[in-house]
């Protein structure tokens, strides 16, 4: 786990439940100088009667009384507009989209590489359930080298793991931290690798004012670079378990560009359906809308069968004879989403 400072963060913000007051209940009843009985029960009366005032007032001239103070962790009933426009929906099994190969989709020694993707689940995997998201690996190779990302159902909530691994196979899974996802909202989440050394995640939901919390992250060692010829699917390609819809991905290499991390997320959850300026042309290999690619290089997207080194389900697979591919068994620390209050991470 990274050595963030960071105070920490309550999921009550953005999943919209109400924080738990602390301390016990009877010192907000007890006070120093306690009011005599009649002047208590005369309060409790011009306290009603307001509130009923109150009521009959704002039902009449028709002022809404806001559910929420934030659009953060809201229904989406709840929301003015979805903030991505034109989703791709998963409804099904076997619905995916594939980005043909393109070398720019494999990380390089020396750049710092970014993955983001929006999503938004249908429900919540079950504790042990993974819902694979995206992969790029090869399949047909002996220790499938690429990378891939699924989403695992634990006990505290759902946490990200990344499969990162190289033909020589030293690779492995990682997962990080867990969070609590609330049902059809959609969350940016964004796995950056920097520094050939350091492998982590972002979350953010979209808004001008959202916070990126840094689910925390692994070292991989020895260096682990992911080079593979395989094509990249996003969705339930095969038997994939993800329902729900995704919104923009896509990747961004270049030098240092992990120490401008958090102001690329922020970005990019200000504005879901554009490319922000704060997002250099230069550092852009992929940005799908989802249905077409929107940057530079123009990389065909399809839907369509894969091929077997495609499918993502395969990744699932642990040989029992390829410790490099085994899952992580070391359980995170759980991390929660916070907006705008105390230190930033």
């Amino acid at each position: 786990m990274s050595g963030s400072g960071a105070a920490p963060h309550s999921p009550a913000d953005i999943l919209g439940e109400a924080p738990q007051e602390s301390g016990d209940p009877a010192v907000f009843l007890n006070s120093a100088s306690s009011p005599s009985r009649p002047a208590l029960w005369l309060g409790f009366l011009v306290a009603f009667v307001s509130a009923w005032c109150a009521f009959i007032i704002v039902g009449h001239f028709g002022f809404g009384i806001p559910r929420s103070l934030s659009l953060v962790g809201a229904d989406p009933e709840l929301q003015a507009s979805e903030p991505i426009h034109e989703p791709f929906v998963v409804s099904n099994a076997g619905v995916f989209k594939q980005v043909s190969f393109d070398p720019a989709l494999n990380p390089r020694l020396g750049e710092d590489f970014i993955f983001f993707i929006w999503f938004k689940v249908r429900k919540s995997p079950a504790d042990g359930e993974s819902l694979a998201l995206m992969g790029k690996f090869d399949a047909t190779q002996q220790h499938r080298p690429g990378y891939a990302l699924s989403l695992e159902g634990a006990p505290d909530g759902v946490r990200p793991k990344i499969y990162w691994n190289d033909a020589e196979g030293q690779g492995r899974w990682h997962a990080l931290s867990s969070i609590r996802l609330r049902r059809k909202n959609w969350y940016l989440l964004a796995i950056v690798f920097s520094k050939d050394t350091f492998l982590s995640a972002h979350v953010a939901m979209p808004g001008s004012d959202s916070e990126p919390i840094l689910l925390g992250g692994n070292r991989v060692e020895p260096v682990v670079i992911p080079q593979s010829d395989a094509a990249m699917v996003v969705g339930a390609a095969g038997a994939g378990r993800f329902r729900g819809q995704l919104g923009p991905f896509g990747v961004l290499r270049g030098k240092k560009l992990a120490s401008r991390v958090k102001e690329i997320v922020v970005s990019v959850a200000a504005e879901p359906d554009s490319i922000p300026s704060e997002v250099a042309t230069s550092t852009i290999a992929l940005w799908a809308s989802p249905q077409v690619d929107r940057g530079p290089n123009r990389i065909p997207i399809v839907a369509g069968v894969p091929q077997a080194r495609d499918v993502p389900s395969v990744v699932e697979h642990r040989p029992k004879n390829n410790p490099a591919a085994k899952i992580s068994k070391r359980g995170p620390k759980k991390l929660s989403l916070k907006k705008n209050k105390g230190k930033r991470s």
